[in-house]
């Protein structure tokens, strides 16, 4: 059972025991019927999208779909369009996290993570402890749940609807038959409206970590420290977005080259392991009930990309995981004829 889109590459969406993901990414078989496989999408250029920032133009469309070579082929060209996170930080209103694993390329310590509109690269956390000491721990109780947004949210909507609802409200009683049964109408539509954005201000405020990171831990615990700072910040509605850069999480020698370039056992061996860890993330969303009924996983998308595609710095055959986001991921990917024009 396959399904294609039009669009974004070839999008597959893939169920039954005919599928399975290959050595190293095995870990995503035990959640297979909620991941999408995207095959084909196109960075900036031959450096997969700057070589670190694979992901940074899959919506902004810094090479528009279908173009098979871009002006960016030079060695280590800057971004020339923001990051997905940034877009949506700014469109959230909330700061988005980001953190590094030991996120390194040919040639530096710390690869960047994000861009803005002027290139300018985004801060980002490259220890587990630093990024819980600045983001959770001066947090009170009160923060931490959600309950100042929650509340400052109720009072701020409560007063536009109020204002959008008196004029008709006032004129109900005046006005000729004909027209109060419009207005009466009126105020329903208003109601209705009201009440889907009650429940939609609300956060569940009952996440909290499930333990404190400490100085000098592995960059793997540091993953799964990140990864638990995600769920207690989305279940609380602390961010809406995140980006944690995967690198060097054994201080392999030659890292670079070992895993964007060579297929090895340690390529494979150390993938699984960052595998489990998404995995297991994945099953933490999966497990909390987010405000509308839904689990925090189908209100999440979790995409997953590496450097350069097929290992030789290709940008056609760079291909993208996703896990979560229920049917807001079909309504994305399975478009109309009409809603492609």
């Amino acid at each position: 059972d396959v399904e294609r889109s039009r669009g974004l590459g070839d999008v597959y969406k893939r169920q039954g025991e005919d599928f399975a993901f290959p050595d190293g990414l095995d870990p995503f078989n035990s959640i297979k019927s909620q991941c999408t496989v995207v095959d084909g999408l196109m960075g900036l250029g031959e450096w997969g999208n700057n070589h670190d920032l694979s992901y940074a133009d899959i919506l902004t469309g810094g090479v528009p779909y279908g173009v098979t070579s871009s002006a960016f082929d030079g060695h280590m060209p800057l971004s020339v369009t923001p990051s997905i996170d940034y877009l949506l930080e700014q469109k959230s209103g909330l700061p988005a996290y980001r953190f590094s694993a030991g996120y390194r390329s040919w040639g530096v310590q710390y690869h960047p993570l994000s861009f803005d509109h002027n290139s300018t690269i985004l801060p980002f956390y490259t220890t587990a402890i630093s990024a819980y000491d600045s983001l959770f721990k001066n947090l009170t109780d009160a923060e931490l749940s959600g309950e100042n947004v929650q509340s400052q949210e109720a009072e701020m909507l409560s007063k536009v609807f109020q204002f959008v609802r008196a004029p008709a409200q006032r004129q109900l009683d005046s006005v000729p038959l004909a027209e109060k049964d419009k207005l009466e109408r009126y105020l329903l539509a208003v109601e209705h409206l009201e009440s889907k954005n009650e429940t939609a201000a609300g956060y569940s405020g009952s996440e909290r970590l499930s333990a404190m990171p400490v100085k000098g831990q592995s960059r793997l615990e540091d993953l799964d420290h990140y990864l638990d700072m995600m769920k207690v910040a989305f279940a609380n509605g602390l961010t809406t977005t995140g980006v944690v850069g995967i690198g060097d999480i054994h201080s392999i020698t030659d890292f670079h080259n070992t895993h964007a370039h060579a297929v090895t056992d340690t390529w494979w061996d150390t993938r699984r392991e960052f595998s489990q860890s998404i995995v297991n993330f994945a099953n933490a969303l999966d497990q909390i009930t987010d405000f509308d009924g839904s689990s925090l996983l189908d209100n999440t998308l979790i995409v997953m990309t590496g450097e350069v595609g097929d290992g030789k710095h290709n940008l056609i055959n760079k291909g993208h995981l996703m896990v979560g986001g229920g049917n807001h991921l079909n309504c994305l990917l399975y478009t109309s004829d009409a809603a492609d024009e």
